[in-house]
């Protein structure tokens, strides 16, 4: 790049007086740094999780639900597990330290704003030796002179303008920054979301096997039955076959949903690093859910940490825009140094004449860049960050639709989960009542063995129903929780242990 230099070589008399103007225009720069500073502790309510202010309504919903107790409690068994998986889960960790090598880009940013200082110290050593080119003067003698120079140099460089260059890196970096608060908040969240739908899940498979030896015991005591009545002459042998052959299918189910409670088990306790309590708590619900669905998209879009990431991100790749502007845009730059050299010299033909002098000189310079022509480097870099710019907005935008399409299908099976709890719930009932009276009619020989056998499948067909509809509603509870921003360590009033991004970032930026 060809550029125009101006330089100003100023003398030691108004060196005090220059130095004294550069301190004034540097503290004043020191006021971009910590503006920003102090718009990062306004939005700390925005970095971190994000409190519901709109809905006084959900508010006071949360605190207590339809049968007087709080949503949370009666969980304790759950919340202890969350905090386990909090402190366990090993994505947290890696979020944590994205999040600390983006407070170092902004140690990184900040150290354009503050003058960088250079020391240099050399030696350097000649032996310089002059013959005599006068042919008619033989005795003239050859002249040696040996130099030893020692210099010590300190340099102070502050660049005065760079086309806002430097602000926005640092704005850039602060976005990052938050973005990266986000995406930890979002990982969290996540995770809280998959342990709690996985403990509902094995919830669920415990019920299944408890209902599926309910059913086992059921029909051996119907074998039991057939072979009295047998024996009576009051039944066929059919019938105790048949009784013995829907026994010997029921264990096998029982085998198999104990095999898979199994490996839930063992999956749960590698997720959260404590294992499954045998006898866990079933909270009345996760939250209120009787929100509607427009005001918990607007809940959504504004607090949910993936979107809140997605617009950080297209903060940064505007700033990121202005960078290479200024390629084309000139640059000042000062410089102040100190230089002392003391230098030896010897005369070889008299050696007992030595002088050794010392001098000091300071300087200030200023210097002037103009680009005139860099190749097109610079426009393609403005191109690729526009194309950048306009890739993050459209994965906001996306981003904003996968979620309200999100809560729309959750506040649609959250309806269906209920509407099928209250169906399977009356369904068992009746389903008991038709199981007992087909009983007693097969014991009084009005109805055959199949009979039975059919009124107890059904009877755990109504259980199943009731078993997944319950899962189903607290699924998606959990999801719905995590789709509205809400689904961490301050709303589920749960311990969180962990690492203190804002405290590592007041750390961080109190560095130089």
């Amino acid at each position: 790049m060809l550029f125009y230099r101006l330089r100003v070589t100023l003398s030691n008399v108004g060196f005090v007086m220059i130095s004294k103007n550069l301190l004034l225009l540097f503290l004043g720069q020191l006021v971009v740094v910590t503006a920003p500073m102090a718009k990062i502790d306004s939005q700390k309510s925005a970095a971190g999780p994000k409190k519901d202010v709109a809905s006084k309504d959900d508010a006071a919903s949360d605190k207590k639900s339809k049968n007087g107790s709080k949503p949370n409690g009666g969980q304790n068994t759950l919340k202890t597990i969350l905090e386990s998986a909090l402190r366990y889960n090993k994505d947290i960790k890696v979020q944590d330290n994205e999040v600390k090598a983006r407070h170092e880009d902004i140690a990184s940013a900040k150290a354009a704003f503050l003058p960088h200082l250079t020391a240099e110290v050399g030696h350097s050593s000649s032996d310089k030796k002059t013959h005599s080119t006068n042919k008619n003067n033989d005795d003239t003698p050859d002249h040696r002179v040996k130099d030893k120079v020692n210099t010590a140099k300190v340099q102070a460089t502050y660049n005065l303008y760079r086309g806002g260059a430097d602000k926005a890196a640092y704005d850039e970096a602060h976005c990052q920054a938050r973005a990266a608060w986000a995406a930890r908040t979002a990982k969290m969240q996540q995770i809280l979301r998959d342990v709690s739908v996985a403990y509902f899940t094995i919830i669920a498979k415990q019920k299944e096997v408890s209902h599926l030896k309910s059913l086992l015991k059921a029909r051996r005591e119907s074998s039991d039955v057939a072979r009295r009545m047998l024996q009576a002459g009051t039944a066929k042998e059919l019938d105790v076959l048949q009784a013995d052959a829907a026994a010997s299918e029921t264990e096998a189910k029982v085998a198999k949903a104990e095999s898979e409670y199994t490996a839930y088990c063992a999956q749960f306790k590698a997720m959260t690093g404590m294992p499954m309590p045998v006898n866990p708590t079933i909270p009345a619900k996760m939250f209120d859910d009787g929100m509607s669905e427009d005001h918990a998209i607007t809940i959504a879009v504004g607090n949910n940490p993936e979107i809140r990431a997605k617009i950080e991100e297209c903060s940064a790749a505007r700033f990121m825009v202005k960078k290479p502007n200024t390629e084309f845009c000139p640059s000042a730059d000062v410089t102040a140094s100190v230089e002392k050299s003391r230098r030896s010299s010897v005369n070889k033909n008299d050696p007992h004449q030595a002088n050794y002098p010392a001098t000091t000189s300071c300087s200030m310079g200023i210097t002037v860049t103009v680009p005139i022509y860099d190749g097109g480097g610079g426009r393609a870099n403005v191109r690729k960050a526009q194309a950048i710019l306009a890739r993050a907005n459209e994965e906001r935008d996306r981003a904003v639709d996968n979620i309200k399409a999100e809560v729309h299908a959750t506040w649609a099976a959250i309806g269906a989960a209920k509407g099928n709890i209250a169906s399977a719930t009356k369904a068992v009932e009746l389903r008991e009542r038709v199981l007992h009276d087909t009983m007693e009619e097969y014991r009084a020989g009005v109805k055959i063995m199949k009979d039975v056998l059919e009124a107890q499948s059904q009877l755990f067909e109504s259980q199943s129903l009731l078993i997944q509809a319950e899962e189903q509603y607290f699924a998606n509870q959990c999801r719905a929780l995590a789709l509205l921003g809400r689904m961490d360590p301050q709303y589920l009033k749960i311990q969180d242990s962990g690492f203190d991004y804002m405290d590592h970032y007041k750390k961080t930026r109190a560095k130089i």
